[in-house]
């Protein structure tokens, strides 16, 4: 069975893919979880939806679970949404830099269009100056360095970190958008460290995971 099956699968019962973690260089295993209310829906597993559906594979589970979907949380990400663009007022603070614009606009459109939602994420002015100013000063050497955050559409905090050369480094933490966090690791060159801690979005811990050089060793649920 592939990836894309098992998620078909899992669809049909309303459950959802999580951890996956190598068993040797040829194989692999997936945790599977019931998928909650408020989980998000790419637009990929919505168009599965409809073709299992059509097919009657559908089981009442899954026709419970998808019928739970928000409208907020369906295709919401960056690279599943329409064109985007950067507000008028941000377009010339960002063409005042003339390397950095003239960087920008030969990038790939998949590139440009990450960076744009990332700007326009930040929904108050001046959390978008500031993003602006960063990506301004990170793209005379392409590299990104700093401390990086990102915003739900609500402008409330999705996560935060310090970002060396392009790779994480150091602690993230990532948050619901009620406030409370979900998950804390650290980094070092871009892959997990040592422990990270998952929160449920009431605030209770659900889960840990033990990390080396990147590498899932161990998971604890609670």
């Amino acid at each position: 069975m592939s990836w894309s099956q098992s998620v078909d699968q899992a669809l049909c019962f309303g459950w959802i893919d999580g951890v996956r973690k190598s068993i040797d260089n040829e194989s692999y295993c997936i945790r599977f979880t019931p998928r909650r209310s408020t989980s998000n829906w790419s637009a990929i597993n919505i168009k599965k939806i409809e073709e299992l559906t059509k097919a009657g594979l559908m089981k009442p589970a899954g026709i419970k679970a998808y019928s739970l979907r928000k409208d907020n949380k369906s295709e919401i990400y960056s690279y599943e949404n329409d064109t985007l663009f950067i507000d008028s007022d941000l377009e010339l603070q960002f063409k005042e830099n003339k390397k950095a614009w003239d960087f920008f606009i030969k990038q790939a459109p998949s590139y440009r269009k990450a960076i744009i939602s990332w700007i326009m994420s930040a929904r108050q002015g001046k959390n978008q100056t500031i993003t602006i100013r960063e990506n301004n000063k990170n793209k005379r050497t392409t590299k990104t360095t700093g401390l990086q955050k990102i915003y739900f559409e609500s402008g409330q905090l999705y996560s935060y970190g310090e970002m060396l050369d392009d790779y994480k480094e150091g602690k993230w933490n990532w948050y619901y958008e009620n406030g409370n966090t979900s998950s804390s690791v650290s980094y070092r060159n871009d892959k997990k460290e040592c422990k990270q801690i998952m929160w449920s979005e009431a605030g209770e811990k659900t889960k840990e995971e033990f990390y080396k050089n990147g590498v899932l060793i161990e998971e604890k649920l609670f």
